[in-house]
């Protein structure tokens, strides 16, 4: 049976499973110690692997703080120099429709608050009038975006949606039987060539008798990373 490899098996570190080790022929050495008449020549041998062996578990535990630290700061740096995108919609405040759907204009900006450029891949929006909120995405055009195509440091990349309401379908919202949505996934790499990704979702609310979008809570479509 190979004692080591069982040991790292259930979980014991390199250093500690050297110590163990160590410690085992420490006491086979003070026996044999006991049968010979240079005890104290075999006590001293022993005592001196032991704190050899003691000197070998700290460089090895230090090696894999140091290690783990490394890998955390690197970790923190990408995340600090990093592209972050949110999302904000911006609508004129007045819905309008008619008896075949009157086209309302709107704009999702995604916003570029990290500290580095986000290289888009591929951008998604749509609007629906639901009487449930959405937690799936309607299925939309899916191709990327040109590689060059980015967005800036504290700028904003605009996307016209338009959405068209029957007279009945603005009428079904300002009841609350119903709701619009504007929903969509925009999926970017940073830097560092890691694809990150930011879902949203926001419905239309009245407020002061003006149409203003607003966050969807209860959907799990907002998200990031």
């Amino acid at each position: 049976m190979n004692f080591p490899k069982v040991l790292l098996r259930a979980g014991v570190s390199k250093g500690s499973a050297v110590l163990l080790l160590l410690f085992g022929v420490v006491i086979v050495v003070l026996l044999l110690a006991r049968a010979t008449y240079d005890w104290w020549l075999v006590s001293l041998t022993g005592v001196l692997t032991l704190y050899t062996g003691l000197l070998y578990t700290a460089t090895v535990t230090l090696a894999e703080e140091g290690k783990l630290s490394g890998e955390s700061q690197i970790k923190a740096l990408k995340a600090i120099e990093r592209a972050y995108v949110f999302v904000e919609i911006s609508f004129d405040g007045t819905l309008r429709s008619s008896p075949f759907g009157f086209p309302d204009e709107m704009y999702v900006k995604f916003w570029n608050y990290g500290k580095t450029p986000a290289q888009i891949d591929q951008i998604r929006a749509v609007t629906a009038t639901l009487s449930e909120v959405p937690q799936v995405l309607p299925p939309i055009g899916d191709s990327p975006l040109p590689p060059a195509l980015g967005i800036p440091q504290n700028v904003a990349y605009d996307v016209s949606v338009i959405v068209r309401l029957s007279d009945m379908e603005k009428a079904a919202v300002e009841r609350m039987d119903k709701s619009l949505y504007c929903m969509g996934l925009i999926t970017y790499r940073d830097i560092f060539g890691t694809r990150q990704e930011t879902g949203f979702c926001w419905n239309l609310l009245y407020h002061m008798q003006r149409a203003v979008f607003i966050p969807t809570r209860s959907s799990s479509l907002n998200k990031r990373t």
